[in-house]
């Protein structure tokens, strides 16, 4: 029981009110000696403590600052044939989402009530889908899923407090990392690859979310 944080707080106020008090032993008190004991036993206390079971803390470890490396890297130069080469591989992915819609009949636009998005249809259905696309060019298919994934998260939350629900959907060039289907698909979006245009079809129709994500504006209620 002593080795309770509140138990040993309520030892440390003791103490101190011990000290300061209109007590009569208080001439026969040294603080200074108290002030030593306490740490002596705080200190035992501490090394004889098991350790901590996983997560049983919240975290993994302390929190120990960031360290500036002792090789600052070097600042990256805008690299215009990388920026040509993925605003082209984005308007190539654009394209090919609206022509494979368009195979079926489907109309999609850009932009939906005021937000952003890449591209919007309603299927025939008359379900609304939004889409965010992210071009994948040399080493960045992280970076840009992360993104891509957070952008129509945020498009989604934006258009359901106007009321309008929709599917979102995240397209990207390719996704190497057999995780993200998964990542993506707990969020309920869904993922569709460029590098595997044929299996589009399916993943709209069946992975579409047939319950509306509700936001509840803080506003109103």
């Amino acid at each position: 029981m002593l080795r309770q944080p509140p138990v040993m707080a309520g030892a440390r106020m003791l103490n101190g009110w011990v000290a300061a008090g209109p007590f009569p032993f208080k001439s026969r008190y040294r603080p200074e000696i108290a002030a030593r004991a306490w740490l002596a036993a705080e200190t035992l206390l501490a090394a004889e403590s098991p350790a901590a079971p996983i997560g049983g803390q919240g975290f993994d470890r302390p929190y120990t600052g960031s360290a500036v490396p002792a090789e600052l890297p070097a600042q990256r130069s805008f690299d215009a044939a990388a920026y040509r080469a993925g605003v082209n591989e984005h308007d190539r992915l654009c394209r090919a989402l609206v022509d494979h819609l368009a195979a079926s009949g489907l109309r999609v636009g850009a932009g939906l009530a005021g937000v952003n998005v890449d591209l919007a249809w309603r299927d025939t259905e008359g379900r609304q889908f939004i889409a965010e696309v992210k071009s994948v060019v040399g080493g960045n298919e992280v970076e840009q899923l992360r993104l891509g994934l957070g952008q129509v998260l945020e498009y989604r939350h934006r258009l359901a407090t106007l009321g309008m629900w929709v599917t979102p959907v995240l397209v990207v060039s390719r996704c190497t990392d057999r995780a993200w289907p998964a990542i993506c698909g707990d969020s309920h979006v869904i993922l569709l690859q460029g590098e595997r245009a044929s299996d589009w079809t399916a993943a709209l129709t069946e992975g579409r979310d047939p319950t509306p994500v509700l936001v509840i504006d803080e506003a109103e209620a």
